[in-house]
C-alpha cells in the first residue's frame, strides 16, 4: 500500500491507511446508498480495501433544504450505521458535499458542514467556467478559516485562474513518492 502524506499548514503527517474523502455511504439521504444493507456492503468493501476512515459527504444544496433539517437528517442517518462501521473498524466522520452558492462565505452555520473536527469543506464548484465572483467567494472562505477541498474540476473550468496565497496552505493529499520529489 502506498503511504499517503497529508500536508496541512506546512506540517506533514504520514498515514499507513486509506481515507475515503468523498462518500455517499449514508442510507437514504441522497443519490448514494439506498438503505442500511447497501451501506453495510459499502463498509465491508471499504474495509477489504484497507480504508479506515470515511468522510460521509451527502449533498447539501442551500436552495433546497435548511441547514438544521439537513444536519438532523445527516446525523440520524450516520447514527443508524455507526454499529456497522465499528464492526468493520472504520471511523466515519460527518461532513457534506456543499454545492457552491453565491454569498456562501457569509452564510450562517457554514462551519457546521465542515468535516468533523476540521476546517475542511468539500465544495462542489459549478459545472461551468468559474467567474471572478466564484473565485473571490472561495478566497473569502479561506479568509474566514474554511479550507475548501474541491471534488474536481469541470473540463471547461480554468484552474489557472485560482491561485491560493503562498502564505495559506490548503490541505493537499499526495502519494509519498510524488511528495518526495518536490
Amino acid at each position: 500500500m502506498t503511504k499517503i502524506l497529508i500536508m496541512e499548514n506546512m506540517t506533514t503527517h504520514s498515514l499507513d491507511y486509506v481515507i475515503d474523502f468523498h462518500s455517499h455511504i449514508l442510507p437514504g439521504i441522497d443519490d448514494g446508498s439506498t438503505d442500511m444493507e447497501m451501506s453495510r456492503q459499502m463498509l465491508e468493501l471499504s474495509a477489504s480495501q484497507g480504508i479506515k476512515v470515511i468522510l460521509a459527504t451527502p449533498h447539501f444544496y442551500a436552495d433546497r433544504v435548511s441547514l438544521d433539517h439537513f444536519l438532523k437528517y445527516r446525523d440520524s442517518s450516520l447514527n443508524s450505521i455507526r454499529h456497522f462501521s465499528e464492526n468493520y473498524g472504520i471511523k466515519i466522520l460527518a461532513g457534506a458535499e456543499v454545492a457552491y452558492f453565491s454569498g456562501m462565505s457569509t452564510a450562517n452555520g457554514l462551519d457546521r458542514l465542515t468535516v468533523s473536527g476540521t476546517s475542511l469543506l468539500l465544495l462542489e464548484m459549478p459545472f461551468r467556467p468559474w467567474t471572478g465572483d466564484d473565485i473571490r467567494e472561495v478566497r473569502n472562505l479561506i479568509r474566514i478559516g474554511i479550507q475548501p477541498v474541491s471534488r474536481g474540476y469541470h473540463s471547461s473550468c480554468s484552474a489557472k485562474r485560482f491561485r491560493p496565497s503562498a502564505s495559506r496552505t490548503i490541505g493537499h493529499l499526495l502519494p509519498a513518492k510524488t511528495a518526495s520529489r518536490r
